[in-house]
């Protein structure tokens, strides 16, 4: 996704963009690592610990995800995104576009056996109100999925925001952090949130 490799083992990282000019560098194995704009693509800009807390204004976090949801309206197929609540890995949603398939939507489900988090399955009524936002019920090794979304960018970030909300009950500014599936789509990300 991007020239950044982990500093510990060398292989490809996830690249994840934040607000205010900060990006994760994220190897599965070894963890995250922070960089801080402007980017030189270099490994000595990395920083072991977040260069600032993880935070969000809730007005600032709803134009983020209105960003997403327009770069993943007009997306072609086999690309995704994956909006994460910052500094909870086990706690996102997806959204992706099937070939010669409408987008859909996932909230995870916190069962995927994580090694840092353990299972931590969602609580009955946070799946009864996923239901109502029209998501088929998580489970174990199973997200909550939906299809059928808004075709308007500022329903389907609302949307986001709702499924955030209901599903994992962050504080008020929690943070999200945007992973996308290939260059193409992190550049077409950066561009909208240019």
């Amino acid at each position: 996704m991007a020239p950044w490799t982990c500093p510990e083992c060398g292989a490809p990282a996830s690249v994840g963009l934040r607000v205010a000019g900060v990006v994760n560098v994220r190897c599965e194995t070894h963890g995250t690592w922070y960089a801080v704009a402007p980017f030189s693509f270099t490994q000595q800009e990395l920083l072991s610990v977040a260069p600032r807390a993880p935070r969000m204004n809730p007005e600032a976090r709803l134009w983020f995800l209105h960003a997403a949801a327009k770069v993943m309206l007009n997306a072609p197929a086999r690309a995704f995104l994956v909006i994460e609540v910052q500094g909870h890995p086990c706690e996102y949603e997806i959204i992706d576009r099937e070939p010669g398939h409408e987008l859909g939507r996932q909230v995870g489900c916190r069962e995927w056996d994580c090694p840092h988090c353990g299972n931590q399955p969602l609580p009955d009524e946070a799946i009864a109100k996923l239901r109502t936002l029209g998501f088929a019920p998580a489970g174990p090794h199973l997200n909550a999925w939906r299809q059928h979304l808004p075709y308007v960018s500022r329903d389907l970030a609302i949307l986001f925001e709702q499924a955030f909300l209901v599903a994992y009950e962050p504080p008020l500014d929690f943070e999200i952090a945007l992973y996308a599936s290939t260059p193409q789509d992190y550049a077409r990300l950066v561009n909208e949130l240019s």
